[in-house]
């Protein structure tokens, strides 16, 4: 039953026709266009992007029935001044507030309401004002800083925004379920409820029956056996949104169980140096550590989405939020057996989960069958359920040391469990093989990738080095309890020498106080990602369509290419247009600093004569492979165990600073939240995947991270991995040296994950 709701939008009057216990934000966005205000977490009500202001309170509209709008005055962004916009654009680009930029607009609308009190907010009122948000990128001390300069009278931002900058800042920049194209349908798809079974029978009469409904595309093969829920089983594709879910909800599914697949070998590395089994013959000291890792989720805010479309010369284009058009492009041909152009938008956080191509492959599927352009975006349930996590690990660590304390030798077993399926498992255990920060004598390290069944995996952000680090820091720790040494000296003797300095600095600026337990410190190191590519295409005498492999997530990697292109072009920056990432121009996958590769291609360009001469000819330039990311991190905790104050100090490249800060504090928010509280848990009734309880910090519980920098070779996405690691090792020796137990990660029964509002399932919430 549906009925009609009149209310004010933005100053205007509008009406919706809605079953009135449907979310208010179904009606925004499907009904109104309302795309600023975005789903996130839609329909749990907890990440807080789908804000809107009613009649001048915060309210989050996938859990608010839009009955609940009727006579109301709804306010989003476009409703604040213009004056304020800009207030807060340039106070949230002076502190780098935003990064991938999709909870932002909520967060800026939730701020906008402490400006009309003309004086600064308080901390109170800015952390009212957060509550009901959740970032996953910056850690959120950048946006409360960015809510004091704004609301500060007479305060002059040191950054203004460019207007780039300010269409991320405010929610003009699409993400993907934002786009629409003429005579577009809408998708839906239905998962697999669990795994492993064996798909026996689809009914697929009733979907294809079902008012507004235009094709209905099987995914699998009857016969076929399903590893794990999450498993896209059928698409369809209908004339509303609404309409190809409820026709999706028709699909009749029987399975039957299948028996777990047992555990296999997939890959194994060794690294060893110098005569370990010397070192522990002549050793006074032996020490083990046992640890295991959970299973845990990016909880990336944006829904899995595509939008597929057959364009007017006859090719398939796939828009995705993938971090490689050029691989996306390749796994597209191989699922299809047909070409497609993949333009890859930019994304609502990544952190390396944007691997999986299932959802543009049942889009495309759904486009070709109709000869429409489609777009199906997945809730975020489905999303969490679908998409690859961060793999299990176990890691078995031993250390030989003199009686003195100098370590002589260590040996590490690695195994990482990535389920039923692994996406680039060679750079997870190259990221496990080369994170060790410390100059051992002699060393042997194992790492093995074992299939075991269950959900896909993926090499997330610190997936690989997280694992070696605690164990080896912990370790470290262990060994200067026994000989009676300070910790943070035992580290400074063997530091390698690329992190001496970072360390050197970290040491001294932590300080003390006599009233509360010692800092406890990890360093860690993570392999340059593969090299930036730039690719230019002279469209006018004064048009160059720039396009990059590396994404742009809010590392300032769009500023690093324009400032580059005008360096070595002498061409102003209107002349250059950022491109989204397209596979007919970008070959792989890149990480390297942006600048390299962009000088080159505008060297190029002018070589040929300038883009006058060259009108519609294309120019590369690349760079080579990024230095490995550095990162040290200290934790302090206070008397009663909870974590007081979190230090990160990267080591950055110096040309790509200008978010760096920012992005090394948001990765040590992810670290401590790695340690002590994310995870996906399984029970009988199969995985819990709602995202309160896949242990994401919010604003309130998220101890207090000061960023620093420190120049050096690295780019941005490896210095985040390399910050990650070290924060959550560093939080994991901080607890154990706090009470003295042993425990596997995440470390949810520690006085530290309680003091993040951490609570053991069965009493409350695991989540604030």
């Amino acid at each position: 039953m549906s009925d009609r709701f009149e209310f004010e939008l933005d100053g205007a009057p509008v009406a919706v026709i809605a079953d009135p216990k449907s979310p208010a934000l179904t009606a925004l966005r499907e009904q109104l266009g309302v795309v600023g205000v975005k789903a996130g977490c839609s329909p749990q009500g907890l990440c807080g992007c789908c804000t809107v202001l009613v009649d001048g309170k915060p309210r989050l509209t996938c859990t608010l029935p839009v009955k609940s709008l009727a006579g109301k005055q709804v306010r989003t962004l476009a409703s604040v001044s213009e004056a304020d916009q800009r207030c807060l654009a340039d106070a949230f680009c002076t502190t780098h507030a935003a990064q991938c930029g999709y909870c932002t607009p909520a967060i800026v609308l939730s701020a906008s309401t402490l400006l009309a009190a003309g004086r600064q907010a308080t901390d109170d009122e800015i952390q009212r004002a957060l509550a009901p948000h959740t970032c996953r990128c910056t850690g959120y001390s950048t946006i409360r800083a960015a809510i004091g300069i704004a609301t500060s009278p007479g305060s002059s931002p040191v950054n203004p925004a460019t207007e780039a900058e300010a269409d991320i800042i405010l929610g003009r920049r699409p993400f993907v379920d934002d786009l629409e194209r003429p005579g577009l349908l809408h998708g839906a798809a239905v998962l697999a409820a669990t795994g492993p079974v064996t798909l026996d029978a689809l009914d697929l009469a009733a979907a294809e029956a079902a008012p507004g409904v235009r094709a209905v595309v099987p995914l699998v093969k009857l016969g076929e056996r399903i590893e794990s829920g999450g498993r896209l089983l059928v698409a369809v594709a209908a004339d509303t949104r609404a309409l190809a879910r409820a026709a999706a909800a028709l699909v009749g599914v029987v399975t039957s169980p299948a028996e777990p697949a047992p555990p296999t070998a997939l890959l194994r590395s060794v690294q060893k140096s110098g005569d370990v089994d010397a070192a522990f013959a002549a050793a006074a000291h032996h020490l083990t550590l046992h640890r295991q890792f959970a299973v845990a989720d990016a909880a990336p805010l944006e829904p899995e989405a595509a939008l597929a479309l057959v364009d007017g010369d006859g090719a398939l284009v796939v828009y995705s939020a993938t971090d490689d058009a050029a691989a996306a492009a390749g796994a597209l041909l191989e699922h299809l057996g047909q070409p497609a152009i993949v333009r890859q938008v930019p994304n609502g956080g990544s952190y390396g989960s944007r691997v999986s191509v299932a959802v543009e492959v049942a889009t495309a599927r759904l486009a070709l069958a109709t000869g429409q352009p489609v777009r199906l975006a997945l809730e975020h349930i489905e999303g969490t359920l679908q998409r690859p996590r961060r793999p299990g690990a176990r890691v078995e660590g031993e250390l030989a040391a003199t009686d003195t304390g100098a370590v002589l030798g260590l040996r590490l077993r690695i195994q990482f469990d990535v389920g039923s399926e692994a996406h680039d498992a060679e750079r997870l255990l190259a990221h496990a093989l080369d994170a060790l920060p410390y100059a051992v004598p002699a060393s042997d390290i194992v790492a093995e990738v074992i299939a075991s069944g269950g959900a896909p995996t993926a090499p997330l952000r610190g997936a690989g080095a997280v694992p070696v680090i605690s164990v080896v820091e912990g370790l470290l720790d262990a060994l200067a309890v026994r000989c009676g040494l300070d910790p943070s000296a035992l580290r400074g003797a063997i530091v390698r020498p690329e992190l001496d300095a970072c360390f050197a600095i970290l040491r001294v600026s932590t300080e003390t106080p006599p009233d509360l337990p010692a800092p406890r410190f990890a360093l860690a190191r993570v392999p340059g990602d593969a090299g930036a590519q730039v690719v230019l295409v002279v469209n006018g005498p004064a048009e160059v369509e720039v396009f990059c492999n590396v994404p742009e997530w809010g590392q300032g990697r769009d500023n690093a290419l324009l400032a580059a292109l005008t360096e070595s072009t002498g061409l102003p920056a209107a002349a250059f247009e950022i491109g989204w990432g397209d596979s007919r121009q970008l070959t792989a996958r890149g990480g390297g600093p942006v600048r390299d590769a962009a000088l080159a291609a505008g060297a190029a360009l002018m070589q040929a004569g300038g883009p006058e001469a060259q009108v519609g000819q294309r120019f590369e330039g690349r760079s080579g492979p990024a230095a490995p990311g550095l990162a040290g991190a200290a934790v302090q905790l206070a008397a009663d165990g909870t974590i007081r104050r979190v230090d990160v100090l990267a080591v950055i490249g110096a040309e790509e600073t200008a978010a760096a800060r920012s992005v090394a504090e948001g990765a040590a928010a992810m670290g401590v939240g790695l340690a002590l509280a994310e995870e996906v848990t399984r029970s009988e009734a199969g995985e819990e995947v709602r995202f309160r309880y896949l242990g994401t910090l919010k604003a309130k519980a998220t101890p207090t991270i000061r960023g620093s920098l420190l120049s050096g070779p690295g780019g941005d996405r490896d210095v985040a991995e390399a910050c990650t690691a070290a924060v959550a090792a560093a939080v994991q020796c901080a607890v154990v040296a706090f009470d003295q137990r042993e425990r596997n990660v995440p470390m949810k029964d520690s006085p530290a994950a309680g003091g993040v509002g951490i609570r053991l399932r069965g009493s409350s919430p695991s989540s604030p």
